[in-house]
């Protein structure tokens, strides 16, 4: 039996977002999931119907409309000493979580100094559990405040985010070395300003390119004062994976796939590149497209001219084709490309309620990463998406990405078989 080993000082870990488990933040996704619950709901069946494996066991969530109403969460803001001693019981060596700017600087200006010590509370408990705290300073969400200044949009949001990053080295500088600006910062910009299915629900290039120039803006700056304020300190991005293969392997599907990756991946990281320690990879699917010229075609997730093909490989609950070839393919590009910044997987999960796939998409993606190290790249560690089932954006909760299995009823958690799995791993340092 032949084991894959990692590296002596490889970083096992989980991730979470704030808005997606704490429970009650008031922010502009809290005040946009109560305008749009209803719309969500009656939307469901024709977005997911045709797309998820198994309609017929989300579909009683998919269609209320409290399924997309962050509410409570899971509690996780109340609960954490409870969440951190569930991964310390798994061998987990890293946590990251997201700081909620909305409940540090609720008004500008203004900080809170009840939510400054509670995220303390939560470094504290951290560290003495032995977990390494990479910190998320942003993770979509805005206080209301710079929601209605027009948010990434004006350019005033590099200044006031500077000043928010200010206030957070200045009372967890000796706390934090692993400091993540900007979470997935062009999926933000395109479900945000282009697409309309995020707030603040635009569809407007002109906006979407001042929100791509704030946010290079505001990572680079907010890195500056990371660096200058605390000593040792290492900065990164977490960026959204976007790795597409060519139907057919067709040309015009290669050209398509071509500007995918250079406008998606590649342009904002290079503008990004000297202002960053390390890149934070998050895959979950691969994305087979197609330039639909004929108006015909294979049977596809999305219409018009350009598809993504439903390919033939295994499906997440929500319809996701998952890769580990394409994981690997990735990092070994991104490594290429910015030779000299060593890489972390910040995010790999799947949608599984029934926990069927989730210990073979950890090992199989393991093994793609390995393949990866084996081969030259500096890939220093691995989270997985995520430590507790939660709100999965604008789609609700029916998702379930979690080690751990959530009862929103009364916010028990339950360990799950491949969370177990996942721990074995972590204690061998590799797997089979």
């Amino acid at each position: 039996m032949v084991m894959k080993i990692f590296p002596p000082n490889f970083i096992w870990g989980t991730s979470t977002s704030a808005h997606q488990i704490e429970g009650g933040n008031v922010n502009d996704w809290s005040q946009w999931e109560l305008r749009n619950a209803d719309r969500l709901a009656k939307e469901a069946p024709g977005k997911f119907e045709n797309v998820v494996p198994r309609w017929d066991l989300i579909k009683a969530a998919a269609t209320d409309p409290q399924n997309y109403i962050s509410g409570k969460a899971t509690d996780h803001y109340h609960l954490f000493r409870e969440d951190i001693a569930l991964m310390r019981s798994l061998n987990i060596k890293a946590f990251r979580f997201s700081i909620e700017w909305a409940r540090i600087e609720p008004e500008r200006g203004k900080f809170d100094q009840q939510a400054i010590e509670h995220y303390a509370e939560v470094l504290g408990v951290l560290k003495e559990s032995g977990i390494e705290p990479f910190v998320t300073l942003w993770h979509r969400t805005n206080p209301l405040w710079i929601a209605e200044i027009g948010g990434w949009a004006n350019p005033e949001i590099v200044r006031h985010f500077g000043n928010y990053v200010e206030k957070l080295t200045e009372v967890y500088g000796d706390k934090i070395k692993f400091w993540m600006t900007l979470n997935e910062p062009i999926l933000s910009l395109v479900g945000g300003y282009l697409g309309g299915v995020y707030p603040p629900g635009k569809k407007n290039i002109f906006a979407a390119l001042k929100v791509f120039k704030h946010s290079v803006a505001a990572h680079n700056f907010s890195s500056e004062i990371i660096h200058k304020n605390v000593a040792g300190a290492q900065v990164g991005i977490p960026h959204a994976a976007v790795y597409a293969e060519a139907y057919k392997n067709r040309w015009y599907n290669r050209a398509l796939v071509s500007l995918v990756h250079y406008f998606a991946d590649w342009k904002y990281l290079k503008a990004i590149e000297r202002h960053t320690d390390f890149i934070g990879i998050q895959y979950y699917q691969r994305a087979l497209l197609n330039i639909n010229i004929l108006g015909k075609g294979a049977a596809s997730q999305s219409g018009g001219l350009i598809q993504q093909i439903k390919g033939a490989g295994p499906e997440s609950d929500m319809g996701w084709e998952f890769s580990p070839e394409g994981l690997y393919r990735f990092i070994k590009e991104a490594q290429q490309r910015f030779p000299k910044i060593p890489l972390y997987i910040s995010e790999n999960g799947i949608a599984d309620a029934e926990d069927q796939f989730r210990a073979g998409f950890i090992k199989e993606h393991l093994r793609a990463a390995h393949r990866a190290i084996s081969e030259g790249v500096d890939l220093r560690g691995y989270f997985y998406w995520s430590l507790l089932d939660n709100l999965e954006w604008d789609k609700g909760f029916w998702p379930r990405f979690g080690l751990l299995e959530v009862d929103y009823k009364n916010f028990k958690r339950t360990v799950r078989d491949s969370a177990r799995i996942y721990s074995e791993i972590i204690k061998n340092n590799g797997l089979e």
